[in-house]
């Protein structure tokens, strides 16, 4: 008989009075390995905090079995969680991210040399291409996915829950992928792993369910799944058609900015009764046509420009916006291609322009003072592709830099909205993509409106698109609609 290591029952989530999650049933037994597939936004992450107790159902049960015993609360060591962002610590070596969390009886590695060996061997057993004395920032994103399988390969969980961690994993590295898994599953874990990749879903698993519209919209075993037709499998891919993904945006979360009937003057001309309304975890894309009132709009959220009527509302609450100060204070943060509209100080340090938007953060952590507040700098500078040395002036940044530094510091406060005002004007290649990384590991946290410049490379990144003439608005538009000529 089959050992049943978790059971949710009827389990609903709903923000906002919008269900994420709802009436979601389903078992884990010892050694399965399953893929939760859906695409951005439908709910994967939410179901994997469930799971490990990160937040509450509205109503339903998580159970776990612990020795024979259904109870609601998890035991430490019980749950493996790795998160889709990544977390290895970047001035650590990769043998000291492995043992960092693990039990203090499985911390057997008290001397470096020991734990250099024994580290060593374990990847050597699997053929990877890095080493133990590696450092965090010298791993690729990939391995920095597959390390943090070895450390829930060391910490022997009952369940281990995969949030998206290894999507980015290539063809390469996918043989060893799937022995650390099977490694894992071997030892009795059992595996969920949340994924909208649904190749890579059939290669690691045993169980495939389908997660779509809030509910659970199949589950089968592998060998069933690749029964279903092509045809099936189309509609039945996490890259649903944009529409779909838009009204999953619209029902299923908060608003997060709101504006009513708001009047102001652009230049000597009024602009009366603008609507928006802008969700957590979405991307609003606005295109200015000739003579366009855009700007004067950011300029009120930002306040730059005098409401004459009409309300603004942050989380459903009506504020006032009369400086930048209380826009800030709301929760609005605003980016735009002059580096004093982002509040850098040029003649200070990159340091110093960093603090300001993480002393909020380090205040409130074990990272205070001295070196560890040199190594999150550090850190933030590394993620960001700033080379400098963190003591040297904002000055002798280049533009790609100043901007992701400008829009890292946006983030560190974490804004309720963020306005990005045709800032990758003067960016390249590889800064369009670092910023766009930056911009995707954080949207879920904020709603984002971006005033764009390069029309088709950022388009890529918006939920919805709004044409905005001299009057206002002049039409909205879901991405797939957005081929339009302009």
């Amino acid at each position: 008989m089959r050992h049943e290591v978790l059971r949710v029952l009827d389990a609903t989530v709903r923000f906002k009075q919008e269900y994420i999650l709802q009436d979601i049933s389903f078992s884990v037994f010892k050694n399965d390995v399953i893929s939760i597939v859906g695409s951005n936004g439908v709910g994967k992450t939410v179901l994997g905090k469930l799971i490990n107790g990160m937040i509450e159902p509205e109503k339903g049960k998580i159970l776990y079995n612990k020795r024979g015993t259904w109870e609601t609360e998890r035991a430490d060591g019980f749950v493996g969680y790795i998160s889709e962002e990544n977390n290895v610590i970047n001035n650590l070596s990769v043998a000291e991210n492995l043992i960092i969390g693990l039990p203090m009886e499985k911390n057997f590695f008290m001397n470096k040399i020991k734990l250099i060996r024994k580290i060593t061997k374990l990847i050597e057993k699997y053929n990877l291409k890095i080493t133990a004395d590696m450092f965090g920032y010298e791993l690729t994103t990939a391995q920095k996915g597959i390390v943090l399988l070895l450390r829930q390969l060391l910490a022997r969980p009952q369940l281990l829950i995969i949030d998206s961690s290894i999507d980015l994993i290539n063809y390469l590295e996918e043989m060893e992928v799937q022995k650390i898994l099977k490694d894992i599953s071997n030892q009795g874990t059992a595996i969920i792993y949340l994924t909208y990749d649904i190749k890579k879903a059939i290669k690691y698993s045993t169980r495939i369910m389908v997660l779509k519209g809030s509910r659970i919209y199949l589950d089968v075993d592998v060998s069933e799944y690749n029964l279903i037709s092509d045809a099936d499998v189309q509609k039945l891919q996490t890259e649903y058609d944009e529409k779909e993904i838009n009204n999953e945006i619209q029902e299923n979360r908060e608003v997060i900015l709101e504006i009513k009937d708001l009047c102001f003057f652009d230049h000597n001309n009024q602009i009366r009764n603008v609507n928006l309304k802008l969700r957590k975890g979405e991307v609003i894309g606005t295109v200015s046509l000739k003579n366009s009132s855009i700007t004067s709009l950011f300029d009120c959220l930002n306040g730059k420009n005098k409401i004459l009527s009409g309300k603004i509302l942050i989380d459903n609450r009506e504020i006032k916006i009369r400086s930048q100060y209380s826009s800030a204070k709301a929760g609005i943060r605003f980016c735009g291609d002059n580096i004093k509209d982002v509040l850098l100080d040029e003649e200070k340090s990159i340091k110093d322009n960093l603090i300001l938007g993480t002393i909020n953060r380090v205040s409130r952590c074990w990272m205070k003072k001295g070196r560890f507040e040199k190594v999150l700098l550090e850190d933030m500078c590394e993620n960001i592709g700033i080379e400098k040395n963190i003591y040297e002036k904002a000055s002798t940044l280049n533009y790609a830099a100043s901007i992701k530094m400008a829009v890292e510091v946006c983030l560190m406060s974490n804004p309720k909205v963020l306005i990005l005002n045709k800032i990758t004007r003067g960016l390249d290649k590889n800064g369009m993509k670092d910023l766009f990384h930056m911009l995707k590991a954080r949207k879920r946290d904020c709603g984002i409106i971006i005033n764009m410049s390069k029309l088709e490379n950022e388009l890529k990144l918006c939920d919805r698109l709004i044409i905005w003439g001299t009057n206002g608005v002049e039409k909205e538009v879901s991405y797939k609609e957005s081929d339009f000529d302009i």
